[in-house]
């Protein structure tokens, strides 16, 4: 009966062969229909058409992803989207994890919103960066996904002997990748052409007994305008001309000029063909495009283009306060009672309150005075003999802590900044 039809390949194929067998077989059920379509399409019924097809698709749809990018070029006062969808030969979930992403060259300037998806949360200063940058992101899923290396978060690898001192000639753009079959670093550099000679660079992996490839492929970075080094530890016996032939294999990237993608007005959110539930939707928001307001306890530190929405107290505290803070800050600092561990975060502590500083009073103001969180106090200021005690540099960052919780409101930003004071304070009183 299905013979002189040809053989259908979607669930809707299949629904439509079914309704001409029930018109040609007037006793055939709707079921029985379904099934012998099915068949004919070499399923064993149409459950199991439903079920492979659907998964065939979820699969095919994951192979195309999208990069977006929102800009505000505020020269021209003109705001834009850019979108671009590039097809991998493998579902995205099969190249990396979100966290690993976040790690690599590029594509960590994008946040994988969903399972087809990446936004860059920042807005990019023109329509020409925001298309820079997804075309960098593009270049690095297309590497990843030819190679098989992943984003390598650990930074001393790209040196011999995690050394230092063993770095490549006139490194530059250099990213570190990870071979999870081999458990082996590789080493991507892109210097600009006349940084260093190949022969230098020949002679330095020889020295250390490491691989050196020269291919053909333009790289992540510029391509075009830089060149393109392979390098990793041949020690170990990994096989770098099979990793080399893959890398050789990638498709030229097209110039960042001839852009493919698709370009609008405004900042309408982009959803991709997966971006259907509500919190995917929602994750599909780029943060910087969100207007923040303020609340009875916090402000936000910009109102706007602030993808980690960073907020301070919603009060100022008098600038000759933040002068006594810094000094008594900087003051502590210099004690050999404080730790290196201390010493950071309380530089933290200073970088955050000099940016709470810039958000509660408008430059005109802030312009007539020094950068005062930094700088080192002069010799003579008797603060630096009582610090260099433990109790005189305790009793310093006491009246720190005080002068922050007596100007400011009771919220999260002041409680986390408390937080660090007080354990400051903690290790200063356990120093010898």
């Amino acid at each position: 009966m299905t013979s002189n039809f040809p053989a259908p390949s979607t669930i809707g194929g299949i629904k439509r062969l079914a309704k001409q067998l029930k018109r040609q077989s007037k006793g055939l059920s709707h079921l029985a229909a379904l099934d012998m379509a099915s068949q004919h399409a070499t399923f064993e019924n149409f459950k199991h058409a439903h079920r492979t097809l659907k998964n065939q698709q979820k699969i095919l749809s994951n192979l195309s992803v999208y990069l977006v990018a929102y800009w505000y070029d505020k020269n021209e006062r003109r705001a834009g989207r850019e979108v671009l969808e590039t097809s991998l030969s493998k579902p995205l979930s099969e190249l990396g994890t979100r966290h690993l992403f976040r790690r690599g060259s590029y594509i960590g300037r994008f946040r994988q919103a969903n399972s087809d998806l990446f936004v860059k949360d920042e807005l990019s200063a023109s329509q020409e960066s925001a298309r820079s940058n997804i075309l960098a992101a593009a270049r690095t899923l297309h590497f990843m996904d030819a190679t098989g290396l992943i984003p390598n978060k650990r930074t001393l690898d790209v040196y011999p002997n995690q050394d230092l001192n063993n770095g490549i000639p006139g490194a530059d753009h250099t990213s570190s990748w990870w071979d999870p079959n081999a458990n082996q670093c590789i080493v991507i550099d892109e210097p600009y052409p006349n940084a260093t000679s190949t022969q230098e660079r020949t002679a330095w992996a020889e020295s250390h007994s490491w691989h050196l490839g020269v291919p053909k492929w333009e790289g992540l970075y510029y391509p075009g305008m830089t060149k393109a080094y392979v390098a990793t530890d041949a020690s170990r016996g990994y096989d770098f001309d099979a990793l080399m032939v893959k890398i050789e294999g990638i498709s030229k990237a097209p110039p960042d000029e001839e852009w493919a993608g698709n370009s609008s007005d405004g900042h309408d959110v982009f959803l991709s063909p997966l971006s259907i539930s509500t919190n995917a939707k929602k994750r599909a928001i780029a943060k910087g495009t969100i207007y923040r307001f303020a609340s009875n306890k916090t402000v936000p530190l910009r109102s706007w283009n602030d993808p980690t929405n960073e907020r301070r107290p919603n009060a100022s505290m008098p600038i000759e306060v933040h002068q006594k803070v810094a000094r008594f800050i900087k003051a502590a600092q210099s004690s050999n009672k404080v730790s290196y561990g201390t010493f950071e975060k309380l530089n933290s502590v200073k970088s955050k309150l000099e940016d709470w500083l810039f958000s509660e009073y408008d430059k005109a103001t802030t312009d007539k005075f020094e950068l005062f969180y930094y700088g080192s106090l002069d010799k003579t200021d008797p603060l630096l003999l009582k610090a260099a005690t433990k109790e005189g540099a305790i009793s310093i960052l006491q009246e720190v802590r005080a002068l922050l919780a007596e100007h400011y409101v009771s919220c999260e930003p002041l409680n986390k900044m408390l937080k660090k004071l007080d354990a400051a304070i903690n290790a200063a009183s356990k120093a010898k």
